[in-house]
């Protein structure tokens, strides 16, 4: 409840400044139990990231810090998904690319060292 109520006031620029958006956005789509509710706000509200952020060159950063935060095949899936359309764009282009790339080593790591890491911290 308190991710949604945050996720309805992030782009209201009375409340959170257009300057101190990616902050919030970075915290919340980092964050374990907001990334998924995050990851779906950012793909409904593209279009206002797009508009807002377009100009001041931050715009290239969305890709990365979403794919940074991105964890599962699940998630590569719709991040291919949603990004391919735009890796024409010539500000995203590099971005989702070094984002699909950054996600898919994420998740191949973590296929083959999770249980290994577990093990070991539950190693006694």
């Amino acid at each position: 409840e308190t991710i949604q109520n945050l996720l309805s006031l992030i782009n209201q620029t009375d409340i959170v400044r257009s300057q101190d958006f990616i902050y919030w956005f970075v915290q919340l789509i980092r964050n374990r139990y907001a990334r998924d509710l995050t990851w779906q706000w950012a793909r409904d509200n593209w279009g206002w990231i797009d508009t807002t952020f377009s100009g001041d060159m931050s715009l290239d950063a969305y890709p990365r810090y979403i794919a940074n935060a991105l964890r599962t095949t699940q998630h590569l899936s719709e991040y291919q998904e949603f990004f391919t359309p735009l890796k024409d764009h010539p500000v995203l282009k590099r971005n989702i690319a070094m984002g699909i790339s950054e996600l898919q080593g994420r998740i191949e790591l973590l296929e083959r060292d999770a249980q290994k890491v577990i093990d070991a911290l539950t190693k006694q």
